[in-house]
């Protein structure tokens, strides 16, 4: 029964699939011979005011009895699209000869609304089966040289002609041209008859169904303008690649010396220096923290949401013509992207302080849409006096505003809560000072707005041409088809934005001035500025007039401008902070291992002729193990200080990158003309707020209560003098803690430093080490230099034998 059943259903169903074929679909634009297709009309204008739209029957066409408006999205209401139904019937591939669209009888008002239209130079646009077409309504004619027509002739075209293309059962192509042959003369302002025809024509063609919108990129494709494209792109890479190495060999090679210097320790030399006494400015976190967060994270959200158009480009989801589909991406996109917002100002706030990153939240919610909504409603209000497609209606205006209210404010305050959640501290390679540092006073060029305008300058020369073809196509007709070159030229700009900003930056902080966060924001921003006012010189070079036609020129501009401004401030300052985060680590590094270093730097470039230190060894011949070391005081101020370094600073020195700075920075022995001093081991300060790290500071003076110039503490730290060898007659007046002069001090093989001891407690030394021979006793000096002394170094961390290891076995090789 069951089968019986079944095979009962299926005859039904492959019956009523055989008496009643699939009717066509506008969904997959699928037609049989003679389906009506619809044509929908959209909207009419002048010509030079692309914004300056108006609907369709606000002209005085003829229209169906009941006018009912196509369901469009927010993109294409956005757009200012308006389509609505038509009398035109075009029926797909049944061909029509002059057939009757309507009579219309036109009263005076009515003739005075299309003439004013055809001086306007108004065209319109219809839609079928989803591909655009365009024809003008009428012409003009210059005045006639006859005595008998005299003055400006205005005809009304009343005939339109359809050219249509298809492949199989699918619509390929359509155009519409408007029959000068057919007018109606409108000069004079009276009633007239008129009667609008039309006309159908259907040619097949071998083009695809896929491939049918190439035919509107083809402007943009041809031979000359390629040319011009890639033109404009291997301008930019020749642009990008001299000043990334014209950048990188003056900013490198400054940069290399001034570390050099740093290291060094030379006082003269330290004065060409003026980042490096930056160190505890440079990180100091501007004023109005808040909205620095805020500018952060809307060039974050921002940039994300670019990146993801180009992405939605590049696969074909936005192409030209596709109805709103960029204007809808652009709403959904920055909704979501309001997450990154959140989280990037929130996180970047709370690396400085877990109080009031709500503010900078709150602050990234309006900073951009603040000033968005208020030109919009400005906007808004011309189109509505004038009547124009371009004013949003009612319920889009609600529609927008709960998508804002219930979605992204909630994921706005989302990610803000995340990044308060997982927040770290700002870790800054050095103390920040309680005190800012005084900026000393700068030359012009030198100031914000000259390297605004060099940093905007040079950015905006590489994109110049991309810029113009953008324009043309935003606020003209021509058709932007290469979003690669675009997402290329996109790529460039962010490139040449983050070197000049490096250049500058580093500049800034070479003449001692440390506030460069709000700088580095404008610099990098700049660019945008420069965009605007090309965008100024193109509305005064276009053909373009009329208030609402300038208003929506300047508004919209000025919005997208400003994006690019958040956009290209963020990434400016995220690669600045990259670049002193480095400077200062480097530095940093260097700093920290000064101070041993310098011992070597004694050691090895001595005033003294020699090169070395000699130190005498008692040693067994019998054990082969060295019993002391007779020491000078120079030698025992290099082993206190040896044995006290942090263990990361001796595993630095030991590395070879230590080995590498160590033999870098001193290539050579430099004669001061002050008086040599060296600082013995590194200032400790304990109550330096601001860092939980052991900062040294080469700051020396002889007043116990002078202030440090880099904390503003009281120097209370006691560091030691080592003054050249001076000749003495006695031990006394030595400064120090290690008495010189006629003194010596015995040094353990285990670097145990022993008081100086008399001839007879040598004796007695000798029995304590059970020497049963004094014959196998054996005095030899050594050379104390920088290889022994790094082995030294590493010998005290693994045996007691120190000097039998580094001095006998040294010997035996040999």
């Amino acid at each position: 029964m069951g089968t019986e059943a079944f095979e009962m259903s299926l005859g039904l169903v492959l019956l009523t699939i055989l008496a009643f074929p699939a009717k066509s679909s506008a969904t997959d634009h699928i037609y049989n011979v003679g389906d009506n297709v619809p044509l929908f009309v959209n909207k009419i204008g002048p010509l030079n005011n692309p914004s300056e739209t108006y609907q369709y029957y606000d002209l005085p066409f003829c229209h169906p009895d009941t006018v009912i408006q196509k369901k469009e999205s927010i993109g294409e209401v956005l757009c200012g699209d308006r389509l609505t139904n038509s009398l035109y019937q075009l029926n797909f591939r049944l061909n029509k000869l002059e057939e009757r669209l309507g009579q219309k009888k036109l009263r005076v008002s009515e003739v005075r609304k299309f003439r004013d239209a055809i001086l306007g130079e108004f065209y319109f646009q219809m839609y079928y089966d989803d591909l655009p077409l365009w024809g003008f309504i009428g012409k003009v004619e210059a005045e006639s040289m006859s005595l008998s027509d005299k003055g400006t002739k205005y005809h009304l075209f009343t005939h339109l002609q359809f050219d249509a293309l298809y492949n199989g059962n699918q619509v390929i192509e359509i155009r519409a041209f408007s029959d000068p042959e057919h007018v109606v003369d409108i000069t004079e302002d009276v009633d007239i008859d008129i009667e609008f025809t039309y006309s159908v024509s259907w040619h097949a063609t071998s083009t695809q169904f896929q491939n049918r919108m190439e035919k509107y990129s083809k402007a943009s494709l041809l031979p000359v303008r390629q040319k011009i494209h890639w033109f404009s792109f291997i301008n930019s890479v020749v642009i990008i690649v001299l000043l990334m190495g014209l950048l990188t060999l003056l900013i490198m090679r400054r940069l290399k010396n001034d570390l050099r210097k740093c290291s060094n320790g030379d006082e003269e030399e330290d004065k060409e220096v003026g980042w490096k006494y930056l160190h505890g400015d440079v990180f100091r976190h501007p004023s109005n923290m808040p909205l620095f967060c805020a500018v952060l994270g809307l060039g974050t959200q921002l940039l994300t949401m670019v990146c993801i158009l180009f992405l939605l480009a590049c696969f074909g989801v936005l192409y030209p013509y596709n109805r709103g589909a960029l204007l809808t991406s652009l709403v959904f996109i920055y909704t979501l992207t309001s997450m990154v917002a959140g989280y990037s100002a929130a996180a970047f706030h709370n690396q400085f302080s877990v109080t009031g990153w709500e503010n900078s939240v709150l602050l990234t919610g309006i900073l951009y849409l603040g000033p968005f909504f208020v030109t919009v409603s400005f906007l808004n209000t011309v189109a509505i006096s004038y009547g124009a497609t371009a004013a949003f209606p009612f319920g889009t205006i609600v529609v927008i505003l709960l998508i804002y209210a219930f979605l992204a404010i909630p994921l706005l305050g989302l990610g803000g809560l995340i990044g308060y959640c997982i927040r770290s501290e700002f870790q800054a390679p050095c103390a920040t000072k309680q005190l800012p540092r005084e900026i000393p006073s700068l030359a012009w060029y030198r100031r914000t707005p000259c390297q605004m305008f060099v940093g905007g300058l040079l950015p905006f020369s590489a994109i110049a041409l991309q810029l113009h073809h953008l324009y043309a196509s935003m606020w003209g007709y021509k058709i932007y088809s290469l979003p690669g070159i675009l997402f290329v030229t996109f790529i460039v700009l962010i490139i040449l934005t983050a070197i000049l900003t490096i250049g500058l930056t580093y500049i800034q902080l070479s003449v001692e001035d440390h506030e460069w966060w709000w700088r580095s924001v404008l610099c990098g921003g700049s660019t945008a500025i420069f965009m605007f006012a090309y965008s100024i010189y193109f509305y005064i070079r276009s053909n373009m007039t009329g208030f609402m036609q300038l208003s929506f020129f300047i508004g919209y501009n000025a919005c997208i401008c400003y994006a690019f401004f958040l956009m290209l401030g963020s990434i400016s300052f995220r690669v600045s902070l990259m670049v002193d985060l480095e400077i200062s680590e480097s530095a940093g590094e260097q700093f920290l291992l000064r101070i041993p270093i310098y011992f070597f730097v004694k050691i090895a470039f001595n005033s003294s002729s020699e090169s070395t230190i000699s130190l005498r060894l008692l040693i067994d011949t019998e054990r082969q193990k060295v019993l002391f070391a007779d020491a000078s005081k120079d030698i025992v101020y290099f082993l206190f200080t040896l044995l006290s370094l942090p263990v990361a600073t001796v595993i630095r020195l030991l590395s070879k990158d230590g080995m590498k700075l160590i033999k870098k920075s001193f290539p050579k022995k430099k004669t001061n003309k002050r008086s040599s001093c060296y600082v013995l081991g590194y200032v400790i300060e304990p109550n330096c707020s601001g860092s939980t790290a052991i900062t040294p500071h080469l700051y020396v003076t002889e007043d116990p209560n002078q202030q440090c110039p880099q904390c503003n503490h009281i120097m209370s730290s006691q560091v030691i003098y080592v003054d050249e060898p001076k000749t003495i007659d006695s031990g006394a007046g030595v400064a120090g803690y290690v008495k010189g002069g006629l003194f010596t001090y015995m040094i353990m093989d285990d670097l145990e430093v022993m008081k100086p001891i008399s001839s007879i407690s040598c004796i007695t030394l000798l029995n304590m080490f059970n020497v049963k021979d004094i014959g196998t006793i054996e005095e030899k000096t050594v050379d104390l230099g920088m290889n022994e002394g790094l082995r030294l170094l590493k010998e005290s961390l693994q045996s007691k034998s120190v000097l039998s290891n580094v001095f006998l076995e040294k010997q035996a090789a040999s």
